[in-house]
C-alpha cells in the first residue's frame, strides 16, 4: 500500500510538471497532433515510477519538488520557444503592406510574457527545489551531546563486603572517598539516530 501511495504522489507531480512544460510542449507540437497527450502521461509514467522506487513517502514527496522545481527553473525557455514559434506564424501570416507592425507587436507581447515566466519561474523554482532538497536529503541524524563541566566529583566502583549487610557504619567504612578532577572533563551522549 506504500508503494501505491508512493507512485500516486510521483503521478501527481509529473502532471503538474507536465502542465508546466506545456509552453514548449506547444511549441514543438501541432494544434492537432496527439503526441502532446502521449508526452505528458509519459512524464506522469516517469514520475510516478520516481515515486515508486523512493524508500520513503517522504522522499517521493522531496522527488516530486525536485522535479517540478526544475520544471518551473525551465519555465523561461518553454515560454520562449513557444513565443518564438508564435512570433514566427505572425510574421509569416502578417500582411503584405505592414510587416513592421506585426514584428513590433510579436516581439513585445514575447518580451513580456517571456519577462513574467521568468519571474514567476525563478521564483518558484528556487522554493520548490530547496523544499525537495530538504525532502529528498533528509534522513538518519546522529547528534553528539557534549557536557563539559569543571571539578566534578567521581565515586570509584563500590561494593560491600556481603548483600546481606545492611549496617550504615559498615557501609561508610568500606565506601572509597570521593576524589576531585583536577581540570575540565568531558561526558559524550550519542543520541540513537532518528529514522525519518
Amino acid at each position: 500500500m506504500p508503494a501505491v501511495i508512493r507512485a500516486l504522489i510521483g503521478a501527481v507531480f509529473g502532471i503538474i510538471s507536465a502542465v508546466v512544460l506545456s509552453p514548449a510542449l506547444a511549441a514543438f507540437l501541432q494544434q492537432t497532433d496527439k503526441n502532446a497527450a502521449i508526452a505528458i502521461w509519459a512524464i506522469a509514467a516517469i514520475m510516478a515510477a520516481l515515486g515508486f522506487f523512493a524508500p520513503t513517502i517522504r522522499r517521493a514527496f522531496g522527488r516530486g519538488f525536485l522535479m517540478l522545481g526544475v520544471c518551473f527553473l525551465a519555465l523561461p525557455i518553454s515560454t520562449l520557444l513557444l513565443t518564438g514559434r508564435v512570433t514566427h506564424e505572425l510574421i509569416t501570416s502578417a500582411p503584405e503592406n505592414d510587416p513592421a507592425a506585426a514584428v513590433i507587436g510579436a516581439g513585445l507581447a514575447g518580451m513580456a510574457a517571456t519577462g513574467i515566466a521568468t519571474f514567476v519561474g525563478l521564483i518558484a523554482g528556487a522554493i520548490f527545489v530547496i523544499i525537495g532538497l530538504v525532502l529528498a536529503l533528509g534522513g538518519q541524524r546522529e547528534v553528539i551531546v557534549i557536557d563539559r563541566y569543571r571539578g566534578s566529583a567521581s565515586r570509584d566502583y563500590y561494593q560491600p563486603d556481603s548483600r546481606n549487610n545492611t549496617d550504615p557504619s559498615a557501609r561508610r567504612s568500606n565506601e572509597p572517598p570521593l576524589r576531585r578532577s583536577e581540570g575540565p572533563s568531558e561526558r559524550r551522549k550519542i543520541v540513537a539516530p532518528v529514522r525519518r
